[in-house]
């Protein structure tokens, strides 16, 4: 019997062992499931709030009673309104949350009485007024109203100023990540306006174009550096806090454009928050041998961003534009075209890209929507049906959207669009100042 105790003994250990190997697997499988659920879960990237959206935009606006009314949406609920008389003498603030079935008036500043301004959206709670000088070349005046509570209040902000803009008058480019953080530039105003150039004579350039930075929503803001562009910059945007894109114009005698006053434009790109910039080349489609002629940077999120670029005609001036779509491969420094020309329903001038996804655009213009769809690498482009002649569109996803119709005797209405553009129907009436 004392002999078989060392046998029971080694059964026993041989049993719990085996225990504890299937507790430890059964462990590493439950682990291994966690790990799997948790990747596979992403969180959402937050909104970039870029630049906002000019609310009262030929894109934006159709004739109303008593003179017209813009709109812009901030999604499919949530959207800001102004109605402006015949003459543009008053004008009345309004915002959404029922996707344009009613609208709440929003009070703008006294300080704004008197004063024509501009208004911007950003997202469901942040707006700006820029109060506008109209007396020569239009341009921002050196202070500005922010919201950031949905109209409710709104608070007097001043854009940054340095003793070489004392006294001078300014244009500003904004861009902001959240309602804390954002970038401003500031450049002397030129003889006919933003260094523009007067038709004829060749680009001005600007003596000084600044770059400034805020964290507390523009009651503060910091020089960072001044800008590598002998040329005003034509667009800015951050991703975070440290990446940044800006376009520019540039010199290049050698550009073959047919007016020799189109000058090519470039992008720049930042990692340190806009103190240093480097600029960066895109490759060129296979039928373009010229330089881009504009470039429009758009990002929604960090990771979803898009270039749309712009090449004269060949023979053509600049109201005939070829268009194609960039978009960001994974270093997050270079681009590459999306497919072919895309086939735009306008000369290319005055349209707004939204991208829904990688293979689906919204182009939006006064007037006319379209859907524009990569298939086997070439774009195909379906107008949204419509039976009236004065509307605009915005589209949030390739199935839905919402639109701003004039329907008869200048009475205009707030449609819900669903299956791909091709079923309106009506939510509610403009409000009427």
């Amino acid at each position: 019997m004392k002999k078989e105790l060392p046998h029971k003994t080694t059964l026993a250990h041989s049993c719990l062992l085996f225990m504890g190997i299937l507790l430890v697997v059964s462990m590493l499988v439950a682990c291994s499931s966690q790990g799997v659920t948790t990747a596979s879960t992403q969180i959402p990237l937050p909104k970039i709030l870029g630049s906002g959206t000019l609310i009262y935009d030929g894109r934006y606006v159709v004739g109303t009673k008593g003179g017209t009314f813009g709109m812009h949406m901030v999604n499919a609920q949530v959207g800001w309104g102004l109605h402006s008389n015949d003459n543009g003498t008053h004008v009345t603030l309004y915002r959404t949350t029922d996707g344009g079935k009613s609208w709440k008036h929003l009070s703008a500043p006294s300080g704004l009485t008197s004063t024509q301004f501009d208004f911007y959206g950003f997202d469901e709670t942040m707006a700006f007024l820029i109060p506008m000088d109209s007396s020569s070349y239009p341009h921002p005046l050196s202070y500005y109203y922010g919201t950031t509570d949905s109209g409710a209040t709104w608070q007097r902000r001043d854009w940054p100023t340095m003793p070489a803009l004392k006294g001078v008058a300014a244009t500003f480019k904004w861009t902001f990540l959240d309602h804390n953080q954002g970038w401003v530039t500031a450049v002397p105003n030129m003889t006919g306006g933003c260094g523009c150039g007067d038709v004829g004579k060749p680009k001005k350039p600007v003596d000084f174009e600044v770059l400034f930075h805020t964290t507390d929503g523009g009651q503060h803001w910091q020089k960072v550096a001044q800008l590598p562009s002998k040329y005003e910059i034509d667009s800015l945007i951050f991703t975070d806090a440290h990446n940044g894109w800006l376009s520019a114009k540039i010199d290049d005698p050698k550009h073959p454009f047919p007016d020799p006053y189109h000058y090519p434009s470039t992008l720049f790109l930042t990692h340190d928050g806009g103190h240093t910039w480097t600029q960066q080349s895109l490759a060129l489609p296979p039928q373009e041998v010229n330089r881009p002629l504009n470039i429009q940077i758009t990002f929604s999120t960090a990771r979803e961003g898009s270039l749309f670029v712009g090449f004269l005609q060949e023979g053509e001036y600049a109201d005939a534009i070829k268009t194609y779509q960039y978009l960001p491969q994974a270093d997050g420094t270079t681009w590459k075209v999306n497919g072919p020309v895309l086939p735009t329903a306008s000369d290319g001038t005055y349209v707004d890209f939204t991208r829904l996804d990688d293979t689906h655009i919204a182009e939006n213009g006064y007037g006319y929507s379209s859907l524009l769809t990569l298939q086997k690498n070439s774009w195909m482009g379906t107008p949204l049906p419509s039976t009236y002649h004065d509307f605009v569109v915005q589209m949030f996803s390739l199935q839905t959207g919402i639109a701003l119709a004039m329907v008869s005797n200048k009475d205009s209405v707030v449609f819900t669009i669903s299956n791909s553009g091709k079923t309106w129907t009506k939510v509610g009436d403009v409000p009427q100042a």
